[in-house]
């Protein structure tokens, strides 16, 4: 399973790198190349060192139903979190 996968060592780093076309996420400034994810559904993915906190974050990177939403905070490439 990809959660059984997810490594507890911090710090982290996840960057957006690609947005669908179309998405909301495209559609978002938030989600530009290079920003990165400081928090998943209030879960710093920075730091969280417990299995608990990674399945929280993964759940909102590898959402299990269409239409499901989470919470995100990003920091774009100029250091504004959104």
């Amino acid at each position: 399973s990809r959660r059984g996968a997810a490594r507890l060592a911090v710090p982290r780093r996840i960057v957006v790198a690609y947005t669908e076309p179309g998405s909301a996420a495209a559609a978002s400034p938030a989600f530009s190349r290079g920003a990165e994810v400081l928090r998943i559904d209030g879960v710093d993915v920075v730091n969280a060192n417990t299995q608990a906190a990674v399945d929280t974050f993964l759940g909102g990177l590898y959402p299990e139903a269409l239409g499901e939403q989470h919470s995100l905070t990003l920091r774009d490439r100029f250091g504004v979190e959104r």
